[in-house]
């Protein structure tokens, strides 16, 4: 396979863990239901986004596939359209196969962020903000945990939306030797990375 750069951010997640994947939670005393504040900030703008590495030290909640660990982030205060987007990293040979959530003001779920696929060594998946989304609540998935998962390290993440609704992709430079075929190896788990941005849509003059 050829080579390619594996992006900075999950090299330095990968880098020096040595805890192994987190595969069991049944010695934990769960959550009936996401504590969801105060979460874990999200700032709006390009560039901004929050990070939380997920372990044996993360809250976990009971869901009706079993028990998942969670993680809650607080979405910024802005009724102006944007983009949230969700990525699963690698972290010391585990993954999440990340079910998210939006919630709203009113601590009540209003819809599910799916279509989660691979891409530059991530999982990801994006969605439109809207007023009165106030978290994104992601958990690990129950009946995916210990399944090997291969991601590849090529890929686009997702495009960004204008205000008047022409879609950009972001197009990753290509390699002078051509496409990579690179992959990740990793063990589905409750422990990994997830990192979830607000970006704002850049409106047409």
């Amino acid at each position: 396979m050829k080579t390619s750069a594996i992006p900075a951010l999950s090299l330095m997640l990968l880098a020096g863990c040595s805890q192994p994947p987190l595969l069991s939670l049944a010695d934990r005393v769960c959550d009936t239901a996401p504590r969801l504040m105060p979460g874990n900030e999200v700032s709006l703008g390009r560039g901004g986004s929050s990070t939380v590495i997920m372990d044996a030290a993360s809250p976990c909640v009971e869901t009706p596939a079993g028990r998942a660990s969670y993680i809650v982030f607080a979405l910024p205060a802005d009724n102006s359209p944007y983009q949230i987007t969700v990525r699963s990293h690698p972290r010391g040979g585990a993954l999440i196969s990340p079910e998210a959530t939006i919630y709203g003001a009113d601590d009540r779920p209003r819809r599910e962020i799916g279509g989660f696929r691979g891409a530059a060594g991530t999982l990801v998946a994006s969605t439109t903000g809207e007023p009165g989304d106030r978290y994104v609540v992601v958990t690990s998935t129950p009946d995916t945990i210990g399944v090997p998962r291969n991601v590849p390290t090529a890929g686009n993440p997702p495009p960004i939306r204008l205000a008047a609704t022409i879609v950009v992709p972001i197009i990753m430079p290509a390699s002078p030797a051509g496409p990579t075929t690179d992959i990740i190896s990793a063990i589905l788990a409750h422990s990994g990375a997830i990192t979830v941005s607000a970006n704002p849509f850049i409106t047409l003059p």
